[in-house]
């Protein structure tokens, strides 16, 4: 399986599909939880794979969504960009289409921002599908949920922004205090002397 963020939307169109053969009440409740978490079907996502893939007018799609995103992008610089979640749907052929391209904000991602022009236009023309290298960050990892749960967590206990930054650098330096283990071996036979002796 491919745990690279580029190919987050191609996993979440295996979910939606699979997802197909269920039941319509189950299926009801299945696309409000993906409606809900549709991060990987954010624009800037979907061009990242369309980018990768293997037909030719697909890359093109890809290279002129993100041609067009620049052009906005140096009308309008010096706003925030605001990461909101797609309308999707279900029905779509392809994972393509699961957005309508015309009702969103089209913004390129970061990923790619790094190359010119004039590369994006010859990868589309390519016959074979470019091998374009991004930094490699995984889809989801247990450090994510961490921090994820620790902010929010901090958001619950506290209030004010410097009062919550102060939260979170105590948890984080709590831990960093605490012991670390090669193997739980060694946590046990630390807990053992610290009980009996």
């Amino acid at each position: 399986m491919k745990s690279s963020c580029q190919y987050g939307a191609q996993h979440f169109w295996k979910m939606i599909s699979l997802a197909r053969q269920f039941p319509d009440n189950v299926k009801q409740i299945i696309y409000k939880v993906f409606s809900n978490n549709a991060y990987f079907e954010h624009p800037e996502h979907l061009l990242l794979i369309m980018l990768h893939y293997s037909r030719k007018n697909i890359r093109e799609l890809a290279v002129w969504h993100i041609l067009g995103s620049r052009d906005k992008k140096t009308k309008n610089s010096g706003g925030l960009r605001f990461f909101k979640l797609p309308k999707l749907n279900f029905e779509a052929a392809d994972y393509i289409d699961l957005i309508d391209w015309s009702n969103c904000v089209v913004t390129e991602s970061p990923l790619t921002m790094h190359i010119k022009d004039k590369d994006l236009k010859e990868m589309c023309q390519e016959e074979q599908f470019p091998t374009l290298t991004f930094e490699e960050f995984p889809c989801h990892t247990q450090s994510v949920e961490r921090s994820v749960k620790l902010i929010s967590k901090a958001a619950v206990k506290v209030c004010g922004e410097t009062a919550k930054y102060g939260y979170i650098r105590a948890q984080f330096q709590a831990r960093k205090e605490f012991p670390t283990f090669d193997n739980k071996g060694q946590n046990y036979s630390n807990t053992y002397y610290s009980i009996y002796m």
